[in-house]
């Protein structure tokens, strides 16, 4: 097999913008009302994140953790206007759906963090701050819904998550660590 041979994945899109986390909860809400954004498309699997996965996420998020910071979208038509030259025109997120519901429940007031904290609890310097952390929303422009399908199934597919039992062994492994170490 040659290099050339191998098929790439499907592009990832047209429009890439980093935004800070409240203007990017408020440009997102603007796209649902505005321009029909679907955020739980027929093809997502729905909010499967628990309130603890969330608080993980966002806890995650805020202390600088960098992958997972990226929301990915379909509008076929974005950049050109004329709707009727494509096959497919909604305007879906194609990945993302569990991390944008943290971040607007963050956003919102309705998610505690860092033991039972919430984002009106942090002092305003702290909070504006905060609100200003990125995330990038990438916007891609296929024109049909099996193009929209096969990004989603190339982003999503493969990879086996952690069993509690593995991470429950790299707790056990760290907090021995913290025990030598005196942390």
């Amino acid at each position: 097999m040659k290099l050339k041979e191998i098929k790439n994945y499907v592009t990832d899109g047209e429009y890439s913008v980093s935004m800070g986390i409240k203007y990017l909860v408020e440009r997102i809400g603007d796209w649902v009302v505005e321009d029909n954004l679907e955020v739980n498309s027929d093809f997502q699997r729905g909010h499967v994140w628990t309130e603890s996965q969330q608080i993980e996420w966002v806890e995650y998020f805020l202390m600088g953790g960098k992958s997972g910071r990226t929301l990915y979208f379909n509008a076929a038509w974005w950049g050109d206007f004329d709707k009727s030259k494509f096959e497919y025109i909604d305007f879906v997120l194609v990945d993302g759906l569990q991390r944008l519901t943290a971040i607007k429940r963050f956003v919102a007031d309705n998610l505690p963090i860092f033991d039972g904290y919430y984002i009106s609890d942090f002092e305003d310097s702290l909070k504006r701050r905060v609100l200003r952390y990125n995330l990038t929303i990438n916007i891609n422009s296929l024109r049909s819904k099996r193009e929209v399908l096969t990004w989603y199934i190339q982003m999503n597919a493969g990879g086996t998550p952690h069993t509690q039992a593995e991470i429950d062994k790299v707790e056990a492994l760290l907090n021995a660590e913290k025990l030598i170490g005196g942390l």
